[in-house]
């Protein structure tokens, strides 16, 4: 498996929570402290990546896989796919390993497109028909609507995933790859074939997207780790039960069952931006802090992050100045009780740092609704 722990990546920036005037001109802040209120775009999890192959090159092609027919490397503008039919297989015995296999493929012409672990297959057609095999014993099969046929290169496409352990496979359908969700299943025997892992097809085929993984061990794509001047806190986890962690940060059930399983309450990660508290956090007023993101998983986004009064934030106020977008809030008063959300930033300064080519990234955009920290660099 790749290591795809998190090596020195993070996002800093230089932040003072400011007091505002009163009507009487008297500086007051929160009364009970600080909300950190930070936007996130989590994904669900992924098996832990053994090769991720987004149609590189034709030299990949040649030297990370076996033909049994002819595969070519196909390049548009920079949109690439692998056009062709006959067996593309990795060019690895795993013998027995529990595997993941995802592809996302495009039918040019009517076909089926079969991807292979150790004996089982998923087994694809471009009428919508969806099996799952050993040998040529069909397991199980359902129908998932039918696919487009001959549309231009990147659009019409499929995603189709064969996940196989120890005596269980699994097959997953969707047209993205953002959720990917079960179809079919079977309990198997132990699984022995030959160890032999990719996909063939009888017409041509166009995939522009293959990934091997592990068949047990999952990464999460979810947290971060914020810290305040030397005080932490992990924000976005989702809490899960009957797994073992390893210190890569990956993760894998204790018994044979999918990840959305483990999580409790049955919690949905929305694929949209959400937002993660910490709640109260340990800023004081018009005082200067060091805040630093950093990721615990790859593959986790950033967005806006905002300091509001930990007993009620209210927005009452918002100005664009100045090319650098700042925007900040003011007081709202409500009887006696101060509601009160203040500047993140000191004049905007923003420090970016670590390993450049991690997706970690802050967000430019301008929304009436939360403070936006602004950088003059994406990670």
């Amino acid at each position: 498996m790749v290591d795809n722990s998190v090596t020195d990546e993070y996002a800093m920036y230089d932040i003072e929570p400011r007091r505002v005037p009163r009507t009487d001109g008297t500086l007051v802040g929160p009364r009970n402290g600080y909300t950190l209120s930070v936007e996130l775009l989590q994904r669900d999890p992924i098996a832990a990546t053994i090769i991720d192959d987004v149609a590189t090159s034709q030299s990949q092609v040649d030297t990370l896989f076996t033909q049994s027919g002819a595969w070519r490397h196909w390049d548009l503008d920079g949109y690439t796919q692998y056009r062709g039919s006959g067996g593309l297989d990795f060019d690895n015995d795993f013998e027995s390993q529990s595997l993941y296999l995802q592809a996302r493929v495009q039918f040019p012409v009517a076909g089926a497109v079969r991807l292979n672990i150790c004996g089982i297959t998923a087994e694809l057609f471009s009428d919508g028909t969806l099996r799952l095999l050993r040998g040529s014993t069909v397991l199980d099969s359902t129908t998932v609507g039918a696919i487009e046929v001959g549309a231009p290169a990147g659009s019409g496409r499929a995603v189709v995933t064969l996940r196989v352990r120890d005596s269980t496979a699994r097959v997953y359908y969707s047209d993205a790859e953002s959720w990917v969700p079960l179809v079919l299943e079977a309990t198997l025997d132990p699984v022995a074939g030959t160890g032999a892992c990719g996909n063939d097809t009888d017409e041509e085929m166009w995939i522009d997207h293959l990934y091997l993984g592990d068949g047990w061990w999952y990464q999460s794509r979810e947290a971060v780790d914020i810290d305040l001047d030397g005080q932490t806190q992990l924000l976005g986890r989702i809490a899960r039960t009957g797994i073992t962690w390893d210190t890569a940060n990956r993760f894998q059930p204790d018994t044979d069952v999918d990840e959305e399983d483990t999580r409790t309450n049955d919690t949905v990660i929305s694929l949209d931006w959400d937002f993660e508290h910490w709640r109260p956090a340990p800023l004081t007023d018009d005082t200067g802090v060091r805040l630093c993101v950093v990721p615990t998983n790859h593959d986790v986004w950033i967005g806006r992050i905002t300091a509001v009064d930990m007993d009620a934030g209210e927005i009452v106020y918002w100005s664009v100045r100045k090319p650098s977008l700042i925007g900040r809030l003011a007081l709202s008063m409500t009887g006696d009780h101060q509601r009160c959300a203040v500047d993140t930033w000191t004049g905007g300064r923003a420090h970016l740092g670590g390993t450049p080519g991690r997706r970690i990234a802050t967000r430019n955009q301008t929304r009436p609704r939360m403070i936006e920290l602004k950088t003059n660099a994406t990670l």
